[in-house]
């Protein structure tokens, strides 16, 4: 997208988020500013803190995995300032242990001080509805998440629904779409 006449901020008007500018001058990739916009009103709760993650299962690894890192460090980078002020903090983030953004997840976050909590669906005993009631489950368990994080590599009526339901119990989410990885990076 070509710079306005005057030189003033690019405006993205799907990204509803951030007001549709980016303004960073440090060349921030847009999914990232949407994180660090939404920490930003996040109210800070003593351990421990927990992430929910959901995503497509058709997000492939070499490219979503650095976008799930890059989100996992600048959350991390929020918490360390945090520490300062009430000291270590047990962190856990929780999942569907589908494919996809899951396991990848699954697999990122030791690496950033996450323990792992896996709760894959039962469709064997609940059929189609496994994946909605396992939703439902993973928004309402104890410690309740802090932070929703919805990757959407491609249209998923299951990440659409977890992350809905998220936002119905009042757990801030962030939804980062294909888009949001190839929209210009700030100036």
């Amino acid at each position: 997208m070509a710079r306005p006449a005057g030189g003033g901020p690019v405006s993205y008007p799907s990204d509803r988020l951030t007001g549709g500018v980016r303004r960073d001058p440090a060349g921030t990739p847009a999914y990232v500013l949407k994180v660090r916009e939404r920490l930003a009103h996040l109210p800070f709760y003593a351990s421990p803190w927990s992430l929910l993650v959901t995503g497509s299962r058709e997000a492939e690894a070499a490219i979503w995995g650095d976008v799930v890192a890059d989100c996992l460090t600048e959350i991390n980078v929020w918490l360390a300032h945090r520490v300062k002020i009430v000291g270590p903090i047990q962190k856990v983030l929780r999942h569907g242990g589908a494919r996809g953004i899951d396991t990848i997840a699954h697999i990122r976050a030791p690496s950033f001080g996450y323990s792992r909590d896996r709760m894959p669906a039962d469709w064997g005993h609940w059929g189609r509805r496994s994946g909605v009631i396992r939703n439902a489950a993973m928004v309402a368990k104890v410690p309740v998440p802090n932070l929703c994080l919805a990757f959407f590599a491609s249209s998923s009526r299951g990440t659409a629904d977890c992350a809905a339901q998220a936002r119905n119990a009042g757990i801030p989410t962030v939804s980062i779409t294909v888009e949001d990885l190839y929209l210009p990076h700030a100036y």
